[in-house]
């Protein structure tokens, strides 16, 4: 991440930017407003900290001017101040600020702050690679061969162009978020973030913080302001994945702000506004929990404004060997291995297997029918994965049984090498270990 430091005063600038080099970030200095324009210019920057106070403009002037131009949207800014008061601040903010820090800096706090950015601009990053890597390749996977699929597309295509909620429905695996993130690659927000939320991955007491912020001391551990998913997903799409596991305490908060487009932050006073398009998805069964009192009717409404239940892939095996050759060919790609050929019969075992796991469970196969570089013929290779022969392909596997052997089989693989195994799957090494330890082996 490349930082632009503007400050007039020497002593300051220069140990802030031996500091900032310590830390591993590429830094360039300017002293006055004309010197950070022609910097600006002349180089491309990641983040400008600003001082309050120059010799021929005021920070709040420059940010003023950046404004004006849209080359400068990207760049994250930070005002310096040595004379800090909650109305510099807000006006600060007001002009396009990040964050407002005041001198003596607090370095630790300084570092934390450049960190959250470098985090927020890699998501941004990703979600920009992956709207053109939808746009510029054929899609086999969008081009599905089944009638029901292919009315999910072009309803999601349809859907697209509003600006009002779509609730996904479906079994787990049946890719609910990759229609969300299609939805929003071509809606007139392509351009702006697609921030994604799991409620059911987040605990009840720290949810409200992941959605809306909180202020500094706002809790325990709250040492800095921390902006929600609702003000980084501004202006962009906001995906609630397992929207059915939210608490019904927060399903209220949910509803004003998909409503009104307010909300505050938790111990602010401040009323934040945002523009989000929200896409929300779940496996559970909505009109069920709402007549066990576990999700509230008006939200139920306002989010399925539109709905696309997707079908699970048992319903349209034509489209298996669609996924199949698509996922083979990304992963051979990937680990730089050789793409194994499926001939009829192979492609008709796969698609008299029941799927539960769905399309996740399928790219799973893929991967381990890659990974794990069997010799044995393609029918064999199957078998062995699927844990089935012709006889028994429509068993019923549970999802976790098959996370299970994927895992032990690429660990067995491996030599029992916990480094490479958790490389291979592109998992931490802890959850390796937390697995294993789940599964009774060290």
């Amino acid at each position: 991440m490349k930082i632009l430091l503007v400050d007039d005063d020497p002593i300051s600038s220069n140990a802030l930017y031996d500091y900032l080099l310590s830390k591993g970030y590429k830094t360039n200095t300017a002293a006055t407003a004309k010197e950070c324009f022609e910097k600006l210019q002349s180089e491309e920057f990641d983040v400008l900290l600003l001082d309050f106070v120059l010799p021929d403009k005021s920070g709040l002037e420059i940010l003023n001017e950046l404004a004006k131009n849209t080359r400068y949207n990207d760049l994250t800014k930070i005002m310096i101040t040595g004379f800090g008061s909650i109305k510099t601040a807000v006006e600060a903010m007001k002009k396009g600020a990040y964050d407002f820090i005041t001198k003596p800096i607090d370095l630790k706090y300084l570092i934390q702050l450049l960190k959250r950015i470098e985090k927020e601009k890699k998501i941004i990053e990703e979600r920009n690679m992956y709207i053109e890597h939808l746009s510029n390749i054929n899609i086999d996977i969008v081009q599905a061969k089944s009638r029901t699929m292919n009315q999910v597309w072009e309803l999601a295509k349809q859907i697209a162009v509003s600006d009002s909620p779509v609730l996904l429905t479906g079994e787990t695996g049946v890719g609910k978020d990759i229609v969300a993130r299609y939805i929003h690659a071509k809606s007139k927000r392509s351009n702006r973030p697609f921030v994604p939320i799991n409620c059911a991955a987040i605990p009840k007491d720290l949810i409200e913080a992941e959605l809306f912020g909180s202020e500094k001391g706002s809790f325990t551990g709250a040492i800095q302001r921390k902006r929600g998913k609702f003000e980084i997903a501004n202006n962009g799409t906001l995906f609630l994945d397992e929207i059915g596991e939210l608490d019904v305490s927060l399903q209220s908060k949910l509803l004003r702000v998909i409503e009104d487009g307010t909300f505050y932050r938790i111990g602010g006073s401040e009323l934040v506004k945002t523009n989000v398009r929200i896409v929300a998805a779940t496996n559970r069964d909505l009109k069920k929990l709402l007549a066990n009192g576990k999700f509230r009717e008006d939200l139920y409404y306002r989010i399925s404004t539109f709905h696309i239940d997707i079908p699970p892939l048992r319903q349209r095996k034509e489209d298996i060997p669609v996924f199949l050759n698509y996922f083979i060919d990304m992963i051979a790609r990937k680990y730089n291995k050789k793409t194994p050929k499926f001939n009829e019969e192979d492609y008709n075992l796969l698609c008299d297997y029941s799927w539960p796991g769905n399309v996740r469970e399928l790219k799973a196969f893929c991967e381990r029918l890659i990974v794990l570089s069997y010799h044995n013929e393609i029918k064999e290779k199957i078998n062995n994965i699927l844990d089935l022969d012709t006889k028994e392909a429509n068993t019923n596997y549970s999802m976790k049984f098959i996370v299970r052997k994927h895992i032990l089989d690429v660990y067995n693989k491996t030599g029992k090498n916990k480094l490479q195994t958790a490389r291979l799957l592109q998992i931490s090494r802890r959850t390796l270990h937390n697995k294993l330890k789940e599964y009774g082996v060290d």
